[in-house]
Order: structure tokens, then sequence, then C-alpha cells
């Protein structure tokens, strides 16, 4: 007997195309901003500074570690802060629950062989979450995510929150800055 298939189980030429070039732009954010220097051009033009210790960045991407099916795309410490930048062309309003996902892998990593069970305050760079977004769909110029807009109960004063950052994409803040990409 023939077994039918409905057609939600084989994607389209249209969506298998969307997939490939959404890869590979994944890719090539994530290639680009491997190179430190490229990465503290990216750091100051978000930040309004100009470091030129490119030595100074030290880069900690979750390499190849797919966690809940998602990539981590480049992650670096500097200046005590440790900011996670994404790439995104389909607009996520999860990000700010995969950035949790990400920050509390990385703060494990940054404090295994430290002991949480002291009487010291354990001291952790202060994590930053951003997104560049270059989809298709419009989308305001700038804006926050936030975690709590998740969550099932809205409270005025949630106790646990994530920002994520969505501001101009990339090449908006290279044309700013003179950055190149």
């Amino acid at each position: 007997m023939k077994e039918k298939h409905s057609r939600e189980e084989y994607p389209s030429t249209e969506e298998k195309e969307l997939h490939v070039v959404r890869n590979h732009k994944d890719t090539v954010f994530r290639l680009l901003y491997q190179n430190r220097e490229k990465l503290l051009e990216l750091y100051n033009a978000l930040n309004g500074t100009a470091y030129e210790d490119s030595g100074a960045v030290e880069i900690c991407t979750l390499e190849n570690a797919i966690y809940m099916e998602v990539k981590n795309d480049v992650s670096f410490l500097f200046d005590s802060q440790m900011s996670l930048y994404e790439h995104q062309s389909t607009f996520n309003p999860n990000m700010p629950l995969r950035d949790l996902f990400y920050i509390a892998r990385q703060l494990e990593k940054y404090t295994l062989g430290k002991s949480l069970y002291s009487s010291k305050l354990r001291k952790i760079p202060v994590p930053r979450f951003v997104v560049f977004y270059n989809g298709t769909q419009d989308q305001p110029e700038s804006r926050i995510l936030k975690l709590s807009d998740a969550f099932e109960k809205k409270i005025p004063s949630p106790e646990l929150e994530v920002k994520v950052t969505l501001p101009l994409t990339v090449q908006q803040v290279c044309a700013f800055t003179a950055l190149t990409v």
C-alpha cells in the first residue's frame, strides 16, 4: 500500500532557498566576527568607544554547541563585559530566552573551578545581548526585547529579566562609523 504524504512534510522550493540564504548569512556573520579586529570595530561602533587593543578581546563563542537546537553566533569577553551577538534574517521574539540559556552556559564555563558556596562574592562580567536583524519583514529601526514579555503572568517587577537590543543592522552600524564588513 502506497503511503500518502502531506504537503507539510516537504518544504517548498521557496522554503529550501530561504533556509539556504538564512544559513549563508549566518555563516558569513560568524566567520567575519571570528576576527578580533573586526569584532572590536563592531564593539566600538555599538558602544561609541575607540578601543584599539584587539588582543584584549577574548572570543568565547559556544563553538559547534547545539543547545535547544540553536547555535550561539558570536560571544566574547572585553572590558569586563560578556557580549553575545546574534545575527537573524527572521525576526525571533524568543531571543531573550535563548540568550538566557546562552549566558547560563557561558557563566558556567567562566566560573568553572571557582566556588560559589563561599562568603566571598564571585564577580562576573556584565552580560550584553545584541541581535542584528537583516530580514525582509519591516521592523522598527531599534528595539528592546524582554524576557518578561514571554512570562505567562505579567507582574510589575519581575525578579529575572533579560533584555536584548536590536540596534541598527550591521550594515547601518558600519555606514555610520566607517566600519567595513
